[in-house]
C-alpha cells in the first residue's frame, strides 16, 4: 500500500522543484487598444477563424453586441467572460477578442480558432461504475468494443450528432441528435435520444457494499430507451431543461428468484420519467474548471406504467472555484439527493456510488439508500500551467500545438447515504465516510483530464485510483 504513496509523492515533489525554476508567462486573452471618454460604443463585431461555424453561434455568447455603450472601467470582465463563454461551447481552441479604432468607430474583432469537429472513436467498454472497479479483476471477457461517431458542430450550429455501436459483453446501440437553437432568438433547444441494450450478466443485489453479478446462458436483460428533451437558455449562464423519457426493460426470470426485490411486481419495467432541471453556470471552464461557481438542482418522477409505483426525486448540488494566490486553486462541492417511497426495485436504489456521487477512497463499493448527501474539497498547485507544446510535423492548428497543464494537490471528501435499511447486509448505509488523499491531474487536448489519486479511507486504508473526469 505505501509503496504506491512513496512513489506519487516523490514524482509530485519531483515535479514541483523542476518547476519552480521554470520561468511562466500567460499571454493576455485580448488586448484594448482605444478607450474615449471613459466609455465605448460597440460600433461594429467582426468575427474571423470560424471556417464552419456560424457567426451566430459566436455572436450569441457575447455579453454585448452592436450598439452597446460600454463602461471602460466593466470593459475588461465583458471581455473576459465573453472569451470564456466562447471557448465553454467546446468548439474552439482559442478566442480572442480586440478592439480597433478606424475613421473614428470602434471595432471588436473576434478572432476564434476551431476544433476539429468530427471523429471516429474504437470504444472498449467495461460494465463496471467506474475503471477502477474493472481494474481489480481485470476480466478482459466482460469488455464490450465497437465504434462512436460524433459531430459536435454539424452545419456549423453547434448540433451534435452521437452513434455508438457495441458488441461483446453487452449489445448496445443508441443515437442521439441536439439543436442547440431551434428558434431565431436562440433561447429554446431540443434532443432526441434513442437505445437499445441487451446483457448476459447483470448487476442484481448488493452485499457488504458491493454488487453482485449473474451471468446466464440467455439475455438476463433487455431495454428499449427513448427520450426527447427540451432547453431553455435565456442569457449565457442560465438553462432549463425538461425531459420525457420512456424505457421499456425486461428481466429475465433467474433474476428475480436471486432478487425478488429486483423488480416490486413482474419481470417486466415499462419507465415513463419526467425531469426538469436548472443549471447555473458561472464557471472559467466547463471540463476543468479554476474560478468561479456552478449549480444545479433537479426534480423527477417516475413511473412504472406496468403497475402502481411512482417514484419522486430531488437533487441540488453547488460547486466553488477560488484561486486564493498565484497558482494555487481551491475548490468544494455539496450535494444531495432525495427519494421516495424509501422501498424501490433495485435498479432505481442508486445512491453513492455511482457517477460522479462517491467519497474518494470508496470507488470499489455502492452505499444504497434513500437519501444522500456529500461533500468534497480540494486544494491543487498549479505545477505546469498552461504548457503548450508544438509538433513540427502537424501543420493543422486544429491539433497543433497540444495543451497541456498538471496540477498536484491534496483532497478530503465526506458523505453518508440514508437512513440504514438493511445494516446487517450492507454496514455503511447510515454511516459517515471520509477519504482523504494526495494526487496529479492531467489536463490536455480536447479537455481530457486524467487524474491519480492516493486516498486513505476512515478505516485506515488506502489505494491508487485513476479516473478521466475532474472530481468537483
Amino acid at each position: 500500500m505505501f509503496v504506491h504513496l512513496r512513489i506519487l509523492l516523490i514524482f509530485i515533489l519531483l515535479i514541483i522543484h523542476l518547476t519552480l525554476i521554470r520561468a511562466q508567462s500567460e499571454p493576455h486573452s485580448y488586448a484594448v487598444d482605444t478607450i474615449i471618454n471613459s466609455c465605448i460604443i460597440v460600433d461594429e463585431i467582426q468575427i474571423s477563424g470560424n471556417k464552419k461555424t456560424e457567426a451566430g453561434i459566436i455572436l450569441r455568447e457575447l455579453t454585448f453586441k452592436q450598439g452597446d455603450t460600454i463602461e471602460a472601467g466593466k470593459l475588461d470582465k465583458i471581455l473576459t467572460e465573453s472569451t470564456e463563454n466562447i471557448l465553454k461551447t467546446s468548439l474552439f481552441h482559442q478566442a480572442v477578442i480586440t478592439l480597433e479604432e478606424t475613421d473614428k468607430k470602434i471595432t471588436f474583432q473576434v478572432n476564434v480558432t476551431e476544433r476539429w469537429y468530427w471523429w471516429i472513436w474504437p470504444l472498449l467498454e467495461n460494465p463496471d461504475r467506474n475503471f477502477n472497479d474493472w481494474w481489480q479483476h481485470q476480466d478482459i471477457t466482460r469488455l464490450s468494443a465497437g465504434v462512436h461517431f460524433q459531430h459536435e458542430n454539424m452545419r456549423g450550429r453547434m448540433e451534435k450528432l452521437n452513434l455508438r455501436v457495441l458488441g461483446g459483453y453487452r449489445t448496445y446501440l443508441a443515437a442521439n441528435y441536439e439543436w442547440p437553437y431551434i428558434n431565431r432568438k436562440k433561447t429554446l433547444g431540443l434532443g432526441i435520444l434513442a437505445s437499445y441494450y441487451t446483457k448476459y450478466e447483470v448487476n442484481y443485489a448488493t452485499v457488504n457494499n458491493r454488487q453482485l453479478f449473474y451471468h446466464g446462458n440467455n439475455i438476463m436483460l433487455k431495454s428499449a430507451n427513448y427520450a426527447i428533451y427540451t432547453r431553455f437558455r435565456p442569457g449565457n449562464h442560465v438553462s432549463h431543461i425538461l425531459t420525457l423519457q420512456y424505457a421499456d426493460v425486461i428481466v429475465n426470470d433467474t433474476i428475480r428468484l436471486l432478487n425478488p426485490e429486483f423488480q416490486l411486481y413482474s419481470n417486466k419495467f415499462d419507465l415513463l420519467s419526467i425531469n426538469y432541471s436548472i443549471k447555473v453556470d458561472y464557471r472559467d471552464n466547463r471540463n476543468y474548471p479554476l474560478k468561479g461557481w456552478y449549480t444545479e438542482a433537479e426534480t423527477g418522477i417516475v413511473k412504472n406504467l406496468s403497475t402502481d409505483y411512482n417514484q419522486r426525486s430531488i437533487r441540488f448540488s453547488a460547486r466553488g472555484y477560488k484561486s486564493p494566490a498565484a497558482r494555487i486553486y481551491a475548490a468544494c462541492e455539496i450535494a444531495a439527493r432525495f427519494t421516495g417511497p424509501k422501498v424501490k426495485p433495485y435498479p432505481l436504489q442508486n445512491s453513492l456510488g455511482y457517477d460522479r456521487d462517491f467519497v474518494r477512497g470508496y470507488e470499489f463499493m455502492v452505499i444504497e439508500a434513500p437519501h444522500y448527501w456529500l461533500f468534497k474539497t480540494q486544494l491543487r498547485y498549479a505545477v505546469l500551467p498552461n504548457l503548450k507544446i508544438r509538433l513540427p510535423l502537424i501543420k493543422s492548428d486544429k491539433f497543433n500545438p497540444i495543451p497541456l497543464s498538471l496540477y498536484t494537490g491534496i483532497h478530503c471528501d465526506m458523505g453518508k447515504a440514508f437512513p440504514a435499511l438493511n445494516p446487517e447486509i450492507n454496514s455503511m448505509q447510515g454511516q459517515l465516510l471520509t477519504g482523504y488523499g494526495i494526487g496529479i491531474d492531467f489536463v490536455t487536448f480536447y479537455d481530457k483530464v486524467v487524474r491519480i489519486e492516493y486516498t486513505f479511507r476512515h478505516t485506515g486504508q488506502g489505494g491508487l485510483f485513476i479516473h478521466f473526469m475532474a472530481m468537483i
